[in-house]
């Protein structure tokens, strides 16, 4: 995964560090943050921003605003449309969910619906690609969830096919739209096949792709000086595949850690409660399908939608009211250890400033 060092994420991660650090301290911190977690405020904060980007984004496409890159009309706060694709798909679950809620009054069921309806709209004008279906899985999840959509298709077969054929005109289409693009993408991942092949088990390490890729490029060139690809050859630093750079920069080895992670958070969020468990699965295959074509990690506020969506699975989700005490030993160790993390943070600060 890829997080530069910018100023967003050294704020991002003292931020975090900080809260951990005094929620560890005393003796309901932790179940306090846990509530924070749950609580509907959550859910209303993340569809608040999903609709003031998704308002600047259209801004933006009618010439209000100025795009931040001259040859796409939608960028959001961004240097290219992949970030703003990013962040509508990681907030739209939020907004859908607050939508399909009955419980929830008036007001807020016209607030989400609006802004579901404006993330949608802002995503497919950006024309990210990998947005879009990103915002297709995201729906996928949340109406199998929580409509009846999956018994309708179960007593309605005929649906499957009709499914299948609309998934795959939208790939197709997809493709079509910017065919060079997908074709360059695809020759990326074959120089970085090449590169797999070279170190399987670990792979090259940090910056393994900034580092070695354009060698391995040349090598190719080298080899096939009458390739198509010719044309589409570029200064590469990330192959828009964070699986693809996860495996080159630290193998199979470092790939395999990864899905058991990913596994082990599905499995979590399928134990947990309702809402929890939509919000989480949603978000993770938003996030899931922007890696396959973009590189979402690039951006701290991924990270931390991430985990604001996960983290709430991995407590203690009993049905008993009975508050938590963070046990002594624990009151010990995690200060310290979240003071370590602290002191990471601010000297990779120092070091970057310098």
């Amino acid at each position: 995964m890829n997080v530069q060092n910018d100023a967003k994420v050294f704020f991002f991660g003292i931020a975090v560090s900080m809260l951990l650090l005094v929620c560890s301290v005393t003796r309901k911190g932790l179940y306090k943050l846990k509530d924070a977690l749950y609580s509907s405020g959550v859910s209303v904060g993340f569809t608040t921003v999903c609709l003031m980007l998704s308002v600047y984004g259209l801004l933006q496409h009618f010439g209000f605003v100025p795009s931040r890159h001259y040859a796409f009309p939608i960028t959001g706060t961004y240097e290219n449309p992949a970030g703003f694709a990013a962040m509508q798909a990681a907030l739209f679950p939020f907004a859908l969910t607050l939508c399909l809620n009955k419980e929830r009054n008036r007001l807020i069921y016209w607030f989400a619906g609006l802004t579901t309806i404006a993330c949608a709209l802002t995503s497919v004008l950006s024309a990210s690609r990998a947005g879009v279906l990103a915002i297709c899985a995201v729906a996928a999840v949340v109406f199998t969830l929580k409509t009846k959509v999956l018994s309708i298709f179960k007593t309605h077969k005929w649906l499957w096919i009709l499914l299948v054929t609309a998934v795959a005109i939208v790939t197709i289409l997809l493709y079509r739209v910017k065919s060079a693009s997908v074709n360059g993408r695809m020759f990326v991942w074959r120089v970085c096949w090449d590169m797999i092949k070279e170190r399987p088990l670990l792979g090259y390490g940090i910056g393994g792709i900034e580092k070695h890729y354009m060698d391995a490029q040349a090598a190719y060139f080298s080899m096939h000086p009458d390739s198509p690809y010719v044309m589409l050859a570029d200064n590469v630093t990330h192959p828009f595949n964070e699986y693809i750079k996860l495996t080159v920069n630290y193998g199979f080895a470092g790939l395999v850690i990864a899905l058991y992670v990913l596994i082990l958070t599905v499995k979590r969020l399928f134990k947990s409660s309702e809402n929890v468990k939509v919000i989480g699965l949603a978000v993770t295959a938003s996030v899931f399908v922007m890696c396959q074509f973009s590189y979402p990690f690039h951006y701290a506020a991924v990270w931390f939608i991430s985990a604001m969506a996960i983290v709430p699975a991995f407590f203690n989700n009993s049905k008993d009211n009975k508050e938590w005490v963070t046990p002594k030993y624990l009151r010990i160790s995690l200060p310290i250890l979240f003071s370590l993390l602290l002191a990471i943070v601010l000297h990779m600060m120092y070091l970057d400033m310098k």
